[in-house]
């Protein structure tokens, strides 16, 4: 009797410790997910074509890239764009943007990939059919989280 109480002491307290890891993995994924909208909000009103000059935005532009992705990543954009490699904005996937996407955004994490969250938006006049979909990697770097990864640029 001591034994099967011993078992069934262990199993509760198994589920409760895998109760307090998902928990714990939900909470992360929350946090991830905030600190992508809060990043595509700086993202998208800092650099709105309407709002600010030229020299604003790229000052605007590389303080936000500073703060929210590593410098690796942001190295490696800046050597495509001036390469020529890359011709469009990574995190929208376009050359040409309008600050109403912001009432669009879906962020979700990606299923597959463990870290990886899936952007997506659509404009106004298009259909739910029509969303861009871009992928992009979190993680913590030095204690604080920072996107690593954008659409295979990482």
């Amino acid at each position: 009797m001591v034994k099967i109480m011993r078992k069934v002491i262990i199993f509760f307290y198994l589920i409760g410790i895998y109760g307090c890891f998902c928990q714990t993995q939900k909470h992360n994924y929350q946090v991830q997910e905030k600190f992508l909208k809060n990043f595509y909000f700086e993202y998208l009103i800092k650099t709105d074509i309407d709002k600010y000059d030229k020299v604003v935005i790229r000052q605007n532009y590389q303080k936000i890239m500073n703060a929210y992705c590593t410098e690796n990543l942001v190295n490696k954009i800046n050597g495509m764009q001036e390469n020529y490699e890359l011709s469009y904005d990574p995190f929208i996937k376009a050359q040409d943007y309008h600050i109403s996407l912001l009432d669009f955004i879906i962020i979700k994490k990606n299923p597959i990939k463990k870290g990886n969250y899936l952007v997506s938006y659509r404009y106004k006049n298009q259909s739910e059919k029509e969303r861009i979909n871009i992928d992009i990697q979190v993680a913590k770097v030095n204690g604080n989280l920072k996107i690593i990864g954008v659409d295979n640029i990482n």
